[in-house]
């Protein structure tokens, strides 16, 4: 199989093996600095290795931190949309002949299901409420109080601030990846040409090509 058809990790393998051995054995050092690859040459490739490795790492943190916050994200969302619903409910069964009330509330048609659309309906529900009196006096016979409208309004803020920091960890996972992808693609233009002047300079000593895994096992 090619080394580009091998997953990152399988070639990070590979890499960390052409270069612990170039850089260590006494017999192929001298053999690879007759092609130009003397040991300040293959400390470069070293070099892009290790700086690739790095950011490999960071990239598995930052994803790993976006999955944390998308969690959270989720738990806060669910809350907030199923004190909605239920308030929702509530407004609808005791605002039913009173549609210029039931409009201010927006509750006459189907909810939104985009987020950005959903978390305005959902803001502007809390708010009206809130600034309503008459529509407070008509939620307190179903023991709908100001007090449960703030909380509710609480946790759609917390939602929002939650999607924020969920976006804002996605952004830096999509950049982390792009910093290890530009690494590892230099790094990979640096093994390829390794790697073909390594067949020529060990060709006579085919057990080190098979070492390295330039050529199959007898």
């Amino acid at each position: 199989m090619g080394i580009s058809l091998l997953s990152m990790n399988e070639r990070l393998s590979k890499y960390k093996l052409h270069l612990d051995v170039a850089l260590t054995d006494e017999v192929v050092k001298p053999l690879f600095a007759n092609y130009g690859y003397d040991e300040p040459t293959v400390l470069v490739g070293k070099a892009l290795y290790d700086t690739t490795i790095d950011l490999n790492q960071k990239q598995e943190k930052e994803y790993g931190e976006q999955y944390g916050a998308t969690d959270v994200f989720k738990a806060a969302q669910r809350a907030a949309f199923e004190e909605y619903t239920d308030l929702v409910a509530l407004g609808r069964i005791v605002l039913k002949r009173q549609r210029d009330l039931l409009s201010q509330l927006d509750l006459g048609g189907e909810r939104e299901t985009a987020y950005d659309k959903a978390y305005m309906q959902m803001l502007n529900f809390y708010d009206a409420a809130l600034g309503s009196q008459e529509i407070q006096d008509k939620l307190a016979r179903v023991n709908v109080t100001a007090e449960r409208l703030n909380a509710g309004k609480a946790l759609v803020e917390t939602m929002q601030q939650e999607h924020q920091e969920q976006l804002k960890e996605a952004s830096e996972a999509q950049r982390a990846t792009l910093h290890r992808n530009q690494a590892m693609a230099a790094l990979d233009d640096w093994m390829s040409d390794f790697r073909g002047v390594a067949r020529i300079a060990l060709k006579s000593q085919p057990q080190y090509l098979e070492r390295l895994g330039l050529v199959d096992p007898s």
